[in-house]
């Protein structure tokens, strides 16, 4: 069981929602070419950042019973080089253009009208472009349990070949394959399965830890501005109910 896999320059709104019902992700390939020289830059040089310098460094919580934990270290990437946070503005951008148009396609879906989940999420295009990292050679089976996001969507690209990306169905694991050095990962989250009526739904996933190496990942976590309302909760209530209620089985 894999998600789908789209090329960016050849949209297939169909392609991509029997992706979404059937495993909950889909991949995109080919996002970053007209960055690709910024994705680069970018990937090369936080690889060998201490990341304990950024005013936005976060030391993640190990896994446990009942919580899946967090990667070892992240960082919301704001840089004081003015190249550098170009580099990251590029591919930030790059990382809405896919999430914008997978709105689009799922408002067509839901014969919403044009907008209705778009507008709800960073019209100024300021959402936050994660850098997080996993050590190598850490014990156990699993990095980070497992576990299903509370948002809308998830968009993660992995910077090392290190494939450990897991998701479940029908109680099995399987282990995401990355088609080239220029994709995205998304998956549904909580809050979408809310807003499409369990059309779509969100999928438990972990990240393994088969083969011990590191692993570094860029990551966009989209969620509706605080006014929007689904369901009857607005995200401040959505955040509340689902860190009461979700859990982890590892």
């Amino acid at each position: 069981m894999k998600p789908l896999l789209i090329e960016f320059k050849e949209w297939n709104d169909d392609l991509v929602i029997e992706s979404f019902e059937t495993t909950g992700f889909l991949i995109v390939n080919n996002p970053f070419q007209t960055v690709k020289r910024s994705l680069n830059k970018l990937r090369g040089s936080l690889k060998y950042t201490n990341l304990k310098t950024f005013s936005t460094f976060q030391q993640g919580r190990p896994s446990k019973r009942g919580a899946p934990g967090e990667a070892n270290e992240r960082v919301i990437l704001e840089f004081e080089s003015q190249e550098m946070q170009q580099c990251a503005d590029d591919v930030r951008g790059k990382f809405l253009d896919v999430s914008i148009k997978i709105f689009h396609t799922i408002e067509k879906f839901m014969s919403m009208a044009h907008n209705t989940i778009a507008e709800k999420h960073y019209p100024n295009r300021d959402v936050d472009l994660t850098y997080v990292k996993y050590y190598k050679d850490q014990e156990g089976d699993v990095r980070l349990g497992s576990h299903c996001d509370f948002g809308t969507l998830t968009l993660v690209h992995v910077c090392d070949p290190v494939e450990e990306y897991q998701l479940n169905k029908n109680n099995e694991w399987y282990t995401i394959n990355y088609p080239s050095d220029d994709f995205i990962i998304i998956n549904v989250g909580d809050y979408m399965q809310l807003w499409t009526d369990n059309r779509l739904k969100s999928t438990r996933h972990r990240v393994a830890n088969l083969t011990k190496k590191e692993r570094n990942c860029l990551i966009t976590f989209m969620n509706p501005i605080p006014p929007t309302e689904v369901g009857g909760y607005n995200t401040k209530q959505w955040s509340d109910f689902k860190a009461k209620t979700a859990y982890a089985t590892g």
